[in-house]
């Protein structure tokens, strides 16, 4: 079938009536210049149809006679790039959306029509009031970025994403108010009103527009793909305030366009690990880490101290700044600890791990480490990160710090070096407190027991403790709260919390839990009705963080010799850690308790096992 295409008549009036510049509102750069000699011209504009011209066309509208598809009203005119855009991406750019470019581009020309060029001083005058808009604007995302965190730090989201995640959403939705895109601002004013999940799909849709249009760029697609891979990165942090598995989808599509964005394989082995997938996040963290940079690898080398290292790297890169050192080492530090966490949960995951790092033996064949090798591979990591660690400070402390420290301290504690172990919980302890995260802190004050038990300080470690059972228990005086072991609906929540304040009021709200319950923080009796499967996470870690309390509480009793006591203790945290169905926990208490029952036989001294120093959920 021949094609309608269009005069020349008409191409004139299509290219006239817009002043010789693309339709397109966000590029009208101009489409003719002088050329060669006295009458050579420069074209760089194309009368483009708006449906096809014929069947095999983009946006072929077969409705229409021969006459219209060749008609002025069919046609628009755009520069040579961005003809070849709508053309080859004909799901983004509609034929509605073509003639609201056109329809917009001959207004815009109207306008401009007979008026002179501006002159040195109105350009400086209006640069002049573009800035005075800038800044209101600035001011206008700061306020409207103020009251998001406000909302996502004290609302209804608080538990369910974290201070991290959070930090990564206002960051988003600060790069896409101000991108200039229309969807960008649409994101961050939802958010505002607090429709996060409508937020979401505002980013991801742009997310799409930037990627369609970055696969028919040809020249120019390796910048048009790494905004692309941005613009998935700021959908994925906008997600995951409403839907961690669409947040997991919009990361690996950020990873899928440009494979070496650290940040992307980064989010996606934490979303990954929140969701439970530990094989992807494996592969994500250990993309990240292979990100590391030329120069770096002298870290892994032993010999010379983190400070050594670094004065050599600054020295052979001029060009890279300490800072920008420091948080490159820190974000390959992340990924280091993740995966060691990973593999000390998941050690079937070694074999897969370890073929990436070596991947022949001495005949040249690949093969999985044996169980022997396996426990000394994640330790000979283990220790890797940790030097790697070392060189992180205090400068360089952020939200994400805490999460590092706490790695150091679990590693310190392996090593034997007990003086740094504590002293990076207590610092991520004291980070934990200005969070108000009183469930973290838990956590850290049970490790801190732990660390004083090893070092002998008898009392010190059951002050620690005592500070732990405090937080892990609540406000005696708000009576008590039993919820479900199993993840239930908000509305189930918001039952069981009028079943808990009806017991309050009755006077029976000391009633023991029933065989489907645990007594769980009052303290979290509000995250219960606004989240209640992020409340239940949070109860489930206080209350694993209470069994290792009882626990360290028995080792320290059996040092006293009070054997009474120990079994006392070792059988309070095993009925905690048998209630939430946390495996480790009950392996080690029985493992404590077995050398009872020796010991109240035989008289001979018995030391106790050192107990394991525990990371945060």
């Amino acid at each position: 079938m021949p094609r309608d295409n269009f005069k020349e008549s008409i191409k004139a009036s299509l290219r006239e009536r817009v002043a010789h510049r693309c339709s397109n509102p966000e590029c009208r750069v101009p489409t003719a210049a002088p050329g060669a000699g006295l009458a050579g011209v420069l074209r760089g504009g194309d009368a483009a149809h708006i449906t096809a011209a014929s069947p095999k066309g983009p946006r072929y509208d077969e409705s229409i006679s021969g006459v219209e598809r060749s008609s002025i009203e069919n046609g628009i005119w755009l520069c040579v790039a961005c003809a070849r855009m709508v053309d080859h991406n004909r799901e983004a750019f509609s034929a509605e959306h073509l003639r609201e470019w056109k329809a917009s581009a001959e207004t815009a020309a109207v306008q401009e029509f007979c008026k002179p060029l501006l002159t040195d001083f109105h350009l400086q005058a209006q640069a002049q009031l573009l800035i005075a808009q800038q800044d209101q604007a600035q001011r206008e995302i700061l306020a409207k970025l103020n009251s998001i965190q406000a909302d996502l730090a004290n609302g209804r989201k608080s538990s369910q994403i974290g201070v991290e995640p959070l930090d990564h959403v206002l960051e988003a939705l600060r790069r896409l108010a101000e991108s200039g895109k229309v969807r960008g601002s649409a994101a961050m004013q939802l958010s505002h009103d607090g429709l996060y999940a409508d937020a979401a799909i505002e980013a991801i849709r742009l997310a799409e527009d930037e990627a369609n249009a970055a696969v028919h760029l040809e020249n120019a697609a390796k910048g048009a793909r790494g905004r692309a891979a941005s613009r998935w990165l700021d959908a994925g942090d906008i997600s995951f305030v409403s839907d961690h598995l669409q947040a997991a989808n919009a990361y690996e599509r950020c990873t899928e366009i440009d494979p070496s964005n650290p940040l992307g394989w980064s989010r996606l082995g934490e979303v990954s690990l929140w969701i439970g997938q530990l094989d992807k996040a494996l592969h994500a963290f250990t993309q990240m880490w292979y990100s590391i940079p030329a120069g770096l690898s002298t870290l892994f080398t032993a010999g010379d101290s983190p400070e050594m290292q670094l004065a050599r790297f600054t020295t052979d890169h001029p060009s890279v700044s300490r800072e920008a050192y420091i948080w490159t080492i820190r974000g390959i530090m992340i990924a280091g600890l993740n995966i060691i966490e990973i593999l000390r949960r998941e050690p079937s995951l070694i074999s897969k791990w370890v073929l990436r790092l070596v991947p022949v033996d001495q005949l040249g064949e690949q093969r999985a480490p044996t169980e022997i090798e396996a426990p000394w591979i994640v330790e000979f990591f283990s220790e890797r990160v940790y030097n790697l660690g070392c060189v992180i400070d205090a400068s360089a402390a952020s939200t994400e710090h805490r999460r590092i420290l706490e790695g150091l301290a679990h590693v310190a504690s392996q090593r034997g070096e007990l003086d740094k172990s504590e002293e990076y919980l207590q610092r991520a302890r004291t980070m934990s407190v200005e969070q108000k995260d009183f469930v973290v802190e838990a956590v850290y004050l049970c490790n801190l027991g732990a660390i004083a038990g090893m070092r002998g300080q008898a009392n010190t470690a059951r002050d620690y403790i005592a500070q732990a059972l405090v937080l892990c228990k609540g406000d005696p005086l708000q009576g008590r709260l039993f919820v479900g072991t199993k993840l239930v609906s908000v509305e189930e929540a918001a039952r069981r919390r009028e079943q808990h304040e009806q017991k309050l009021a009755n006077g029976t709200a000391i009633a023991a839990p029933e065989d489907d319950e645990i007594e769980v923080c009052n303290l979290l009796a509000e995250e219960f009705d606004r989240d209640a499967e992020a409340a239940l996470r949070r109860a489930l870690t206080l209350k694993e963080a209470e069994g290792n309390a009882h626990g360290t509480l028995g080792k320290l009793a059996m040092v006293d010799g009070d054997f009474d006591l120990a079994r006392q203790e070792f059988e309070m945290a095993l009925a905690l850690h048998e209630s939430i169905g946390c495996s480790r926990g009950v392996t080690i208490t029985r493992n404590a308790m077995l050398p009872i029952s020796q010991v109240e036989t035989d008289t001979q001294t018995y030391r106790p096992l050192a107990p394991s120093i525990g990371r945060s959920a």
